[in-house]
């Protein structure tokens, strides 16, 4: 299992720790919650691999495959959560996907998640990993420009880019 695990200081204490984990089965509840505050904030729009329910958190927190799902957790609050699927699929590039909460965003937590999502990626032998993300989802294409994803395709109205690692 990769695991990543910082303290976060505030005024010259360790006050809480950020770590980045694949989802477990004790999770379920947690991840739930998760789901249903993105959902009711409107990401789903932008993010819809799958469905935002209980039953779903349930199955994503007990996966067992090659595909991997992971969170950034703050303390006991998922403030991240991304997948890199399609091996279980049999292709040998991954598709990624992220979501950070509403809360957590424009801290750079998206940024740290996403070089965490590219070693895994890396790790598991990918070479590359493709995307889509909306036109209109400025601030998340903007992210992955900066991280160097290149977008030279579109599909069902989204961008399809991709990152050699």
């Amino acid at each position: 299992m990769l695991v990543l695990t910082l303290p976060i200081w505030v005024n010259m204490m360790v006050v809480d720790k950020l770590q980045i984990r694949s989802l477990e089965p004790n999770d379920v509840a947690a991840f739930a919650t998760f789901l249903a505050d993105a959902e009711a904030s409107g990401a789903a729009h932008f993010f819809h691999p799958h469905d935002f329910s209980a039953t779903e958190a349930q199955r994503i927190c007990t996966y067992t495959g090659q595909d991997a799902y992971y969170a950034l957790w703050i303390g006991q609050r998922i403030a991240v959560y991304g997948m890199l699927r399609g091996w279980d699929s049999g292709y040998d590039m991954p598709s990624l996907g992220v979501i950070v909460s509403s809360q957590d965003r424009r801290q750079g937590l998206g940024q740290l998640f996403m070089s965490f999502l590219h070693c895994a990626a890396k790790l598991h032998g990918a070479q590359r990993i493709r995307l889509k993300v909306y036109p209109e989802n400025e601030p998340a294409l903007h992210l992955y420009q900066q991280l160097g994803y290149q977008f030279t395709a579109s599909e069902a109205g989204q961008l399809v880019g991709y990152i050699e690692l």
